[in-house]
């Protein structure tokens, strides 16, 4: 590999390598208030989509050694074949490799990347607003991919900014979604075979709870990333169940509204009227439990909810009278081990897998002696434990159903 002048190339290959590989571990976003989940599921495999092509990115199971440290590995593919993959624990990228890259004037190389000391890529908390900075020194080594003997190392020193934008919605091929949108920005300078080189990569990504990242858009070059499949199932929304929104309200039916465009009444007017959206939730019930909240927001019921959204749900708050978190895991130990004080972490599960399971989350309603007492009931709906919730609160306490 003859190097000479000709290693400084602006842009392109650099570029790609680095935004492969210090930005393959997507950021794990915390908030102030837990936000972790905004990670996603560990483990899993997604689908992307990307200037034509399509690639995989999945975390493989285990650990391997690199550099003395046990780290995991997130591995990037195209068509099967492995392009890169990352190194990361915790919080911290190690580094990482590509392989099979080919640059103009050079040929095919392969490079690695090594982060001393590792590359911290997001705080434990934050509010929206904040600017979260970290830096470190990159080695990059790159080799012809035929010739591995024949390598060079390069050095830059390297700083990211992560800031925190606020919350909006996004819709990507797997549907669409409230987002936490960042802006990342990462810069390299160096000196190599006497030439001083400077790079900004600067993106804006979009995570969704339970989810992760679901929209990267690469403002320097105007190019977007979307995810477009999952092997996992999505979580379901916890702020809106169009079913159960018609049938709490059967007046929307009178005036046209079907499961299909219910969800637009919501957002322009049920939220504002303090409208149950969900089983989950309930905003009047919110502020009735949480004294505070009611001196400091009245009926302004899109401010108390924006507040269970982004705040209540992670400290706890009840926000129903037949689900509170707290006893939620009070009465289910397995749960409390795995998720102590997570309160949001635990608040999905009630969601995504709990209430399916007829686990009891409120001293005042029990599904399954719900159905049990009610024969009827039970006949009607099995072991369909989230019907039987539904119908608790949509009918059964009102007609003095015995449910606990």
């Amino acid at each position: 590999m003859a190097w000479g002048d000709n290693h400084h190339v602006k842009g392109g290959w650099m570029k790609k390598i680095l935004i492969v590989l210090l930005i393959l571990q997507f950021p794990i976003i915390s908030y102030a208030i837990n936000f972790a989940p905004y990670l996603g599921p560990s483990g899993k495999t997604k689908v992307w989509y990307e200037d034509g092509k399509y690639i995989t990115t999945k975390t493989l199971p285990g650990t391997i050694t690199f550099n003395g440290v046990q780290v995991k590995v997130t591995q990037e593919t195209i068509g099967g074949v492995v392009q890169s993959e990352t190194y990361y624990s915790g919080n911290y990228n190690y580094g990482g490799k590509i392989f099979d890259l080919f640059i103009d004037g050079f040929g095919f190389i392969d490079a690695s990347m090594k982060l001393a000391p590792p590359f911290l890529t997001r705080p434990d908390t934050f509010n929206i607003g904040t600017v979260f900075s970290s830096e470190t020194t990159t080695v990059m080594t790159i080799c012809d991919s035929k010739n591995s003997w024949d390598c060079e190392n390069l050095y830059y020193s390297t700083n990211k900014t992560l800031t925190f934008l606020g919350f909006e919605s996004v819709t990507v091929p797997i549907g669409t979604f409230k987002a936490l949108k960042t802006k990342s920005i990462v810069t390299l300078s160096g000196t190599n075979f006497g030439i001083t080189e400077n790079e900004t990569l600067t993106d804006i990504d979009y995570y969704v709870a339970n989810i992760g990242l679901v929209k990267s858009i690469d403002l320097d070059n105007q190019k977007s990333s979307v995810l477009v499949s999952v092997n996992f199932p999505l979580p379901k929304e916890i702020d809106f169940d169009p079913e159960f929104y018609l049938k709490k309200y059967p007046d929307l039916a009178a005036n046209g509204y079907s499961v299909v465009n219910v969800k637009d009444h919501w957002l322009t007017q049920g939220i504002y009227e303090g409208r149950q959206g969900s089983p989950y939730f309930d905003v009047t019930v919110y502020l009735q439990k949480n004294s505070d909240l009611k001196q400091a927001y009245g009926n302004d019921y899109y401010a108390a909810f924006t507040h269970w959204l982004n705040q209540g749900i992670y400290e706890g708050r009840q926000g129903s009278h037949y689900f509170d978190v707290k006893v939620y895991l009070q009465k289910n130990s397995d749960l409390k081990n795995v998720f102590a004080n997570n309160y949001y972490a635990a608040f999905n599960h009630w969601v995504n897998n709990g209430i399916h399971e007829g686990r009891q989350g409120s001293p005042y309603l029990d599904v399954t002696v719900y159905l049990q007492k009610n024969s009827d009931l039970k006949q009607a709906y099995g072991s369909d434990y989230y019907a039987a919730f539904t119908h608790w609160l949509l009918w059964g306490n009102k007609e003095g159903r015995q449910g606990i």
